[in-house]
């Protein structure tokens, strides 16, 4: 994974990321107000070999003796017999097991220098114990280092002997716990887990979450993607409804980079369909038609899904009659044929919806059906049931010069669209392209420019020149009554 991925995945889980973060300080936090303050004292010895010559040898042997004899005490300063020792020195209401875990004894290397160290929640109880510590350790240190009375040692003085460089103090500031680097370690801790969590989730996600990913495992273009909006369900057909939102700007991109899709094989039946259900593929097809309506194409409009039909609500037209009668043989094409729009383009609704739908489409009758609705308009555009489910769109697509694949944003999985490709290759099919549907929006801010909310009108531009400046413009002639009436479809 490079970074962008990586960041891609803060983006995705940036919700998990942050709540983890809070746990994280939270818990820092509490444990901080929980824990009970620990204060240490610290006491310096200074281990030194007593040498009975005076020369340079006797010398050097003591302090190699002294190094050597550091090392062992470490392990000394943590025995019974000094804790025993010290509890009873301090006349404190203690045991010897009090002390266990409180005592650190550190030597530092190729030095004859020991720290001792006491903790304990109060500092004046901190201090009595140290210092009561070392005592008894110094006597220790006496009674085992004490040689045999010679004549070179008349009064069988020890051998080695440690003494306090300076007593121990009341500590002033508690050593933990320690606010500020708990809190560090508790985001820390709450970033790198909720990290690794949302690393984990996007590992184990095989939904579709991007336009590279869509386009990797399609192998063919990706048309567009159309923001989430929540307000779908009541204004499905966005472009009629509010043609300046950013929405409205994503199904013209896609109806430009239709366009472009194959120049050497242009497609006048458009089949729209999707994996499973749920992916806006209906909402994609109305909007769609709309567009290229606009762009001043003669746009016919099928509704080819005789199981759950949408466009009879969508478009407000009458689904009472349509394709169904039609295949059956009941009705003509033209009397199925409704305008939508002021005579923008033509709907064929579902008509009663059949027990076989997947024969009805996938008959000859179908096919003429198509075949007089190619030759009549600039595009034809099929909805579709969606392709997982039933047979329906597949038996429809090899009619089409092209399918749409419709793909939901975080919810179609990779293994979904790629058994749909397959259906679709079985029959076979010619894949236009996809477009990824209800991707969430990053902000509120919109990825087109806004022509529409900020570009100054042309009365505006006109009316800050000068008089003088102002050319006189020759009027457009007027277009004849009989040809205004003219509309696309006629």
């Amino acid at each position: 994974m490079n970074f962008r991925q990586y960041f891609r995945v803060l983006r995705e889980g940036w919700a998990l990321v942050v709540t983890a973060l809070i746990v994280g300080l939270s818990a820092a936090a509490g444990v901080t107000f929980l824990s009970d303050k620990q204060y240490t004292a610290d006491v310096t010895l200074f281990v030194s070999a007593q040498s009975t010559g005076s020369g340079l040898d006797d010398a050097y042997h003591g302090i190699l003796l002294s190094q050597q004899k550091v090392q062992s005490y470490v392990e000394l300063m943590n025995s019974e017999r000094v804790r025993q020792d010290a509890v009873r020195a301090s006349r404190l209401n203690l045991t010897p097991d009090y002390l266990e875990g409180k005592i650190t004894t550190e030597a530092k290397t190729d030095t004859v220098v020991l720290t001792v160290k006491v903790q304990d929640e109060s500092p004046e109880r901190a201090r009595i114990l140290t210092d009561a510590v070392v005592n008894s350790f110094i006597r220790l240190v006496g009674d085992l280092e004490r040689t045999e009375v010679s004549p070179a040692n008349p009064r069988g003085a020890p051998s080695v002997v440690a003494r306090v460089v300076a007593p121990a103090e009341r500590p002033a500031d508690p050593v933990s716990p320690r606010p500020l680097l708990n809190l560090v370690l508790g985001a820390s801790l709450g970033l790198a887990v909720g990290y690794g969590a949302a690393l984990l989730r996007h590992i184990l996600d095989t939904t579709i979450k991007s336009v590279d990913s869509l386009q990797e495992v399609t192998g063919t273009p990706v048309l567009g993607s159309v923001a989430f909006d929540e307000g779908v369900p009541n204004r499905p057909l966005i472009l009629h409804e509010d043609p300046k939102s950013s929405r409205s700007e994503a199904f013209r991109r896609i109806r430009t980079n239709l366009q472009f899709a194959d120049l050497d094989q242009p497609c006048k039946t458009v089949l729209m369909t999707s994996s499973v259900p749920g992916e806006g593929k209906s909402t994609t097809l109305c909007n769609l038609a709309i567009t290229l309506a606009q762009s001043g194409k003669r746009v016919a409009v099928v509704e080819a899904d005789l199981r759950q039909p949408r466009m009879d609500d969508y478009f407000g037209i009458e689904g009472g009659i349509g394709l169904t009668n039609v295949l059956l043989g009941e009705l003509e094409l033209d009397t199925v044929l409704q305008p939508w729009g002021g005579h923008l383009f033509d709907v064929i609704g579902s008509g009663p919806l059949p027990p076989n739908p997947s024969e009805l489409l996938g008959g000859q009758r179908m096919a003429a059906v198509l075949s007089e609705l190619a030759r009549r308009y600039d595009i034809v555009l099929i909805d579709s049931p969606p392709l997982l489910p039933v047979t329906d769109a597949a038996a429809l697509a090899s009619q089409t010069d092209g399918v749409l694949l419709a793909v939901k944003y975080g919810k179609t999985s990779r293994r979904q669209v790629t058994d749909a490709l397959a259906a679709l290759a079985a029959v076979p099919a010619r894949v236009l392209g996809t477009v990824l549907t209800m991707v969430p929006e990053v902000g509120k801010r919109s990825d087109y420019y806004p022509y529409y909310e900020d570009s100054p009108r042309l009365e505006d531009f006109v009316r800050n020149i000068p008089p003088a400046d102002v050319k006189q413009v020759a009027p457009v002639p007027s277009m004849p009554a009989d040809q205004a009436d003219e509309g696309p479809n006629r």
